[in-house]
């Protein structure tokens, strides 16, 4: 009676439960892995302009490696499939978890790493999760698991992309004020006047950008309904806004996230 009541309740959850549940569940997990793909899109026929795999390793709870890899040119292949067969490591940095977010150790800063970053799909949960969102169930999902799409509010995805791409620029920042150490006091202090210079026109520009942007972000989360845990996540954010010659653009970053547990 126990278990046919227990199966009853995770009928009757709604999508918001299926949310809470699986964010819970994956709370208390120790160890996972996870592989995905990322690619950004642009213009009126969204083509697609750059591309990666990434993949990272959860450890102790709050220790996640992540590294990127460069798609492989591999002749018949098409462009997931370069993708999934990621070949050149480019980039690998180490995360902590701090009790709210997930932060890159400072001695890895760079654009790079913090771009890298912004793919860890635990870090994509907890946005979604302390955001403002409209969630519903999809009835298509596949036998044995549940599929909720997850749309953060405008001013919510607008607050998101800001914090993350604020974070990229200081990371730039950061990165050219550490090399700098390297050159004579005189030559120094040249360069780096030149460099703020430019950076803060840089960050300004941003700042105008984000502003007067539109920002529309939608995941698509498959939890398995026997364990309550993420099988994969994927991502669309889609960004309206004027660049440096008052021309208005789209452009569309879309992520694919795979879970691993016990493995």
């Amino acid at each position: 009676m126990f278990l046919l009541a227990s199966c009853g309740w995770q009928e009757s959850k709604t999508a918001e439960e299926w949310f809470d549940f699986t964010w819970s569940g994956l709370a208390g997990i120790d160890t996972l892995k996870f592989k995905g793909q990322a690619a950004v899109a642009r213009g009126q026929r969204w083509s697609l302009d750059e591309q990666l795999g990434y993949s990272g390793e959860l450890k102790d709870h709050q220790k996640l490696s992540m590294q990127s890899t460069l798609p492989s040119t591999e002749a018949g292949q098409d462009k997931g499939q370069q993708i999934e067969a990621a070949g050149t490591s480019q980039a690998q940095i180490q995360l902590a978890w701090n009790g709210e977010t997930w932060k890159v150790a400072d001695s890895q800063v760079s654009a790079l790493t913090a771009g890298l970053s912004r793919l860890n799909p635990l870090e994509q949960l907890e946005s979604i999760r302390r955001a403002a969102k409209t969630i519903t169930e999809e009835h298509a999902a596949a036998r044995g698991t549940r599929v909720l799409r997850i749309q953060l509010d405008p001013e919510a995805a607008k607050r998101v992309l800001n914090k993350q791409l604020v974070e990229e620029m200081e990371a730039v920042r950061t990165g050219w004020q550490r090399r700098l150490q390297n050159l004579s006091g005189g030559q120094r202090k040249e360069v780096e006047s030149e460099l703020e210079r430019e950076w803060s026109k840089g960050r300004k520009h941003l700042d105008n950008m984000l502003t007067a942007c539109q920002a529309e972000t939608v995941y698509y989360l498959t939890i398995n309904r026997n364990t309550g845990l993420p099988e994969r996540m994927t991502s669309e954010t889609r960004l309206l806004y004027t660049n440096t010659r008052g021309i208005q653009e789209q452009e569309a970053l879309l992520t694919d996230s795979k879970f691993e547990y016990g493995k």
